[in-house]
This record gives C-alpha cells, sequence and structure tokens, in this order.
C-alpha cells in the first residue's frame, strides 16, 4: 500500500514541508518529450508539533480542503490557518517575480493580519519606509501587510523598499500598526523558532527557507525534512533614542536600512 501522496508543485511541496511534512524528490521523464522534471512524494501525516497539543497535520486532509482554492473544512473556518499562510506566501513570491518584470502590484487583505500580492496600484504610504536586499524577508514582510513601496536593482540584486508599519486590518483600522523592526530583530536574533514558529510572519519565513532548501536537494534519494533557518548575529537592541552612529552599526548589522 502507498504510503504518501504526490505533487509536481514545488510551491505545493514547500508549503507542505513548512508543516514539517517530510518529502522525496523524484526524478521522472516525460514519456512522449523526454524531458525531465521532478515529482515529490509526500509523507501521510507530518510530524507531531508540542504546540499543537500533539496534532498532526494530515496531507490528504489539507489538500482536499484546499479544493482548488475553493476551501472547505479546517480552512474554510481558520483563515490564519498555517497551510493557507504558506500557500499565500508562495503566491506573493510569484507576484513579486511580476514585479521584477515592471508589473504593478497593490496588498489585498486576505484574512486579518495576512495579505497577498495582486496585480493593480494603490495609494501608497508615505511615512517611514525599510529597504532591504533579502527577498525572503521583503516576502515576509509583504505577508503581514508592509506594502512593497519600491523595487530597484542595484546592479548586484534587488531591492526592496517596504512601508515600515503594516496596514491596519480592514475590520479595525484604528488597530496599532505593527512595527517591522519587531519581527526583524525577532528574525535575527533566532526568537522566532520554536517558540512563535506558527505567528504567519515565521510561518512565511519557515516556508521560504523550506523552498530554496527542496530546489538545493533535488537531487535527493531521501527523505527529507527542513529544519528552521538560524542565524549567527544574534541581532542587537537599543534605545528608542539611540544616537546616529549606533542605528546605522545596527541597520548595516541587520542588512537593512530605516528611515
Amino acid at each position: 500500500m502507498i504510503a504518501w501522496q504526490t505533487t509536481r508543485n514545488t510551491y505545493e511541496a514547500a508549503a507542505l514541508a513548512s508543516l514539517d511534512i517530510a518529502l522525496r524528490a523524484v526524478k521522472m521523464t516525460h514519456y512522449k518529450s523526454g524531458a525531465e522534471y521532478t515529482d515529490w512524494n509526500l509523507a501521510r501525516t507530518s510530524s507531531v508539533d508540542p504546540a499543537r497539543q500533539g496534532r498532526a497535520f494530515i496531507t490528504g486532509v489539507l489538500r482536499r480542503d484546499f479544493n482548488n482554492g475553493t476551501l472547505q473544512g479546517e480552512l474554510a473556518t481558520q483563515p490564519l490557518h498555517p497551510y493557507l499562510i504558506a500557500l499565500r506566501t508562495m503566491h506573493n513570491r510569484s507576484r513579486l517575480l511580476d514585479a521584477q518584470k515592471g508589473k504593478s502590484m497593490r496588498l489585498v487583505e486576505a484574512a486579518p493580519g495576512s495579505y497577498l500580492l495582486e496585480h493593480g496600484s494603490s495609494a501608497m504610504p508615505t511615512e517611514a519606509t525599510l529597504t532591504t536586499a533579502d527577498q525572503d524577508l521583503a516576502l515576509a514582510l509583504i505577508g503581514v501587510g508592509h506594502a512593497l513601496l519600491t523595487l530597484t536593482h542595484n546592479g548586484t540584486a534587488h531591492v526592496y523598499t517596504l512601508a515600515r508599519y503594516a496596514l491596519a486590518p480592514e475590520l479595525t483600522p484604528h488597530a496599532p500598526r505593527a512595527d517591522a523592526q519587531l519581527n526583524m530583530t525577532a528574525l535575527r536574533s533566532n526568537a522566532l523558532f520554536p517558540a512563535r514558529r506558527w505567528e504567519p510572519f515565521a510561518i512565511a519565513v519557515h516556508a521560504l527557507h523550506c523552498l530554496r532548501e527542496l530546489r538545493k536537494h533535488q537531487q535527493s534519494a531521501g527523505w527529507i525534512t527542513v529544519a528552521h533557518k538560524t542565524y549567527l548575529d544574534k541581532g542587537a537592541a537599543f534605545r528608542a533614542d539611540a544616537p546616529g552612529h549606533t542605528l546605522a552599526k545596527v541597520q548595516q548589522r541587520l542588512g537593512l536600512r530605516i528611515a
């Protein structure tokens, strides 16, 4: 009896891998064209995370409930379900690639605190910004509501300028707006995993890490589980009234600029 399912969609595979579902790459050859491609075998269930009260994710149930975007079951009643956050992150990555080709993008709220990049334009905030060349960081921040303001290329890499403060949820427009600096500091100081791993920002970070790891291990013959990314740089804390030279050093260490 076969104990796994299969997908050819690496984005879907990465989203499932971010839930601690093991995968195995299988090289295939198209019977007509002879072109090679990769299928991903998917384990039936995830490992058990204590933070989920000992409940495993069941691969077949997740894929059934996604239902090609017509959500049902748990996914229909939990708009911030980790699988939905991971899939939205993959969607945003695809849209960001479109933005790199010059297409305009706007943020659309998919659920309170969770956002999708979509084609189109909207009014841009003119307040504090941050700049980073880290695509995964930019995507994780976009997913929790930090608008993409500009996208440029410095001759080596794309550079993303984002709003430092997230959009307010539509249902609570006067709620305090999240400061990107808090999530970035937690990421660089290794404070997200495992304590906060089921928060939307952390789910996005891990899903994108899984995508990169799967692509690196497409030649592996065994089952793969992806550990959380850790940073050698433990981050830095500083006072709100820190002098300019201190802030400059912190920004250099974190690889970004705060305006």
